[in-house]
């Protein structure tokens, strides 16, 4: 069978050196170049942070199709430019803003696109600091051939705002390839872990109350935060609430390294008020821990029974499952075997392989 030949731009790339969508697409990009696809990325490889995911990748050197004030003009050539000189058979943008600022007219093959979540819509607060992601986005939709959805409730939350996309999406549940260390030793289990980003609907301060609260129960809990260097505010939350020693910063951690930092956790907990799939909840599982996440948007889908849910909004909810985690190893016990179920269960070989289903019915 013919390979499938997509091409892709490096917008995501540049704009996140990690990041969840940038993860996504490296992710997607490696496993479907082992079912055959042939991935083509609209942009010059040396500005992008190398990984071995792009090892296969073809690369066009396009140093001056920036965004500016001739960004119009300048897309609609670098569109141009990808379908004279890189014989495709669809388009899989890496977001939104490469083909939706362009002249529709000149898409002569099939679109896809992949929707991660509805954050811009459901936050002002991020309308305001990104205003083209809207205008960007409901163009693309309008235009795109699929739709992919990385969760249900995400599907669910874009035809809340986008009715008309109904009958255009198809959802792929995104996959983890982590695992235990090899050789994983028994599990040191010290310290619960934190994972990304921390402002606004990532819901971090109520974290911070549930471990003050904690430790005023005589219960000493430690967290390792993996993300961002903490910045003033982080640090003075941190001493007001008499944690900061209880609390290691950790910034970001290489990927090589992210299975042993889960695999001897208590648990991830994951206090996120929002996701559109919340991957660090998966990849927790499948490292060989467990998770507290909240009970609402796309975790209950991703989580299922591996995990407690409660409300995040509530910190002693959070503080009650981080001390019954801690002191029960029956109920840990039991949460394990069942997060190792569902994390086998979500696979980034199965997402490549729908994927690939899907690609071929566009094509």
């Amino acid at each position: 069978m013919e390979p499938i030949r997509i091409s892709c731009d490096a917008w995501i790339f540049r704009y996140q050196k990690l990041g969840g969508i940038n993860t996504y697409f490296r992710k997607l990009i490696e496993h479907t170049s082992r079912l055959g696809c042939r991935w083509t990325i609209n942009g010059d490889h040396q500005t992008i942070h190398p990984t071995p995911e792009f090892s296969s990748v073809k690369f066009t050197r396009n140093h001056q199709f920036g965004l500016g004030p001739k960004a119009d003009y300048q897309l609609n050539r670098a569109r141009q430019y990808v379908r004279d000189r890189c014989a495709t058979d669809l388009y899989h943008p890496s977001y939104y803003d490469w083909i939706a600022m362009s002249d529709a007219r000149i898409l002569s093959k099939p679109l896809l696109v992949t929707v991660h979540d509805c954050i811009h819509e459901r936050f002002p607060e991020w309308q305001q600091k990104d205003p083209h992601c809207i205008p960007a986005k409901t163009r693309m939709l309008h235009i795109a051939d699929q739709i992919v959805c990385i969760s249900q409730y995400t599907a669910d939350d874009l035809v809340h705002f986008y009715p008309w996309t109904k009958d255009r999406i198809r959802v792929i549940l995104s996959g983890t390839d982590l695992r235990p260390p090899p050789g994983a030793a028994q599990p040191r289990l010290d310290y619960f872990l934190y994972m990304g980003t921390r402002k606004g609907y990532k819901n971090f301060d109520t974290l911070l109350d549930a471990l003050a609260q904690a430790h005023e129960l005589g219960k000493p809990l430690r967290l390792k935060v993996v993300g961002p260097e903490p910045d003033s505010t982080d640090l003075a939350n941190a001493k007001t609430a008499g944690i900061a020693d209880a609390i290691e910063w950790l910034g970001f951690v290489p990927d090589d390294q992210l299975p042993d930092l889960y695999h001897h956790s208590i648990a991830l907990v994951y206090p996120s008020l929002y996701e559109g799939f919340g991957l660090p909840a998966l990849d927790a599982m499948a490292c060989g821990s467990t998770v507290i996440a909240h009970k609402g948007s796309c975790l209950p889908e991703v989580v299922g029974d591996g995990g407690l849910l409660v409300d995040a909004s509530d910190p002693a909810q959070i503080r009650d499952a981080m001390i019954s985690l801690s002191e029960d190893p029956h109920t840990r016990s039991d949460l394990l075997n069942r997060a190792k179920q569902r994390a086998s269960s979500l696979s980034w070989d199965a997402t490549a392989h729908h994927y690939l289903h899907t690609y071929r019915s566009l094509i």
